[in-house]
Parts: C-alpha cells; sequence; structure tokens
C-alpha cells in the first residue's frame, strides 16, 4: 500500500491469526506455502496461508479521499482423504476454521506487534473461491478487504 511497507498487512493478518485461532497447527506467508510444495512436504495440518490476491487499487471514495484497498486470501488448509463422501470431511474442518476465521477478522483494523497501522479501515469478507481438493489435503480460500485512506483525492 502506498504510504505503508505492502507485506505490512500480509504480516500483521498473520500475526493476528496466529494469535487468535488456536485451531490450526501454523500460520504462513505465501512464502511459507511454496516452500512446503518446492521440498514436497506437507505443512501441519489443519494451517492457515495468507497472501495479497492481486494488485492494490486506488479508488475515489466520492468524499474527498481515496481508498487504496487490497484484497488478501486466507487459505484454509485441512486433511484430504478420498472416500464416497470426501467433501464432507473436509468441508467440514475446513468449515469451523472459517468461522473461526471470520469471528476474527471481520470489523478487525489492522495492527501489528500491538499498535494499530495508521489509517487502515476494518476488514470485511470479500466472497470466496472455489475449494481444491488434492491427494492429503484440500484447500479452502476465502477473501477478505481492507483498505488505507489517502489524503486528498
Amino acid at each position: 500500500m502506498s504510504n505503508q511497507n505492502p507485506m505490512i498487512v500480509e504480516t500483521a493478518l498473520i500475526e493476528h491469526l496466529s494469535n487468535s485461532i488456536a485451531s490450526v497447527q501454523a500460520v504462513g506467508s505465501l512464502a511459507t506455502y511454496e516452500w512446503y510444495v518446492a521440498n514436497e512436504d506437507m505443512p501441519p495440518l489443519p494451517s492457515l496461508f495468507v497472501f495479497p490476491d492481486d494488485e492494490a487499487k486506488v479508488v475515489d471514495s466520492g468524499q474527498g479521499f481515496d481508498i487504496e484497498s487490497q484484497t488478501y486470501v486466507v487459505s484454509i488448509i485441512v486433511s484430504h482423504v478420498p472416500s464416497r463422501d470426501y467433501t464432507n470431511t473436509a468441508a467440514i474442518a475446513a468449515g469451523e476454521i472459517m468461522a473461526e476465521v471470520a469471528d476474527s477478522l471481520i470489523g478487525w483494523r489492522p495492527e501489528y506487534q500491538g499498535s494499530r497501522l495508521p489509517g487502515f479501515m476494518p476488514v470485511h469478507y470479500d466472497g470466496r473461491s472455489s475449494p481444491n481438493f488434492n491427494p492429503g489435503f484440500a484447500e479452502f480460500p476465502v477473501l477478505y478487504k481492507t483498505g488505507m485512506v489517502l489524503t486528498g483525492s
């Protein structure tokens, strides 16, 4: 985001989720997830991985200031063993974690190491993508958005 280190919100989300979601074994960044993939290893399950979904966008608020918004993916990774009802077990496990993540993030204003990041708007739910079922694990990506108020327009 323009006036802040672009990684600070991602880092803040990871820190917040690590401190507030007790039901997961690990919370990490896209780089952490890619490390597991490159080493043909499985992250501890269940896990959460947080990463930006797209480039930040600046929009006019219509109230004399611009808002730079950014969407983040919180990917919920749970155990998945194929069977006749393979989606049920993974979906139920992911659904419980999704509810915890939503309760933790919706309305939360980004803060890092105990200090609120200035100018940021509360986080809100922004939809979800289709789950991805793999041998051994399933991914359930959920989108959250926040924005930073920019002075003037």
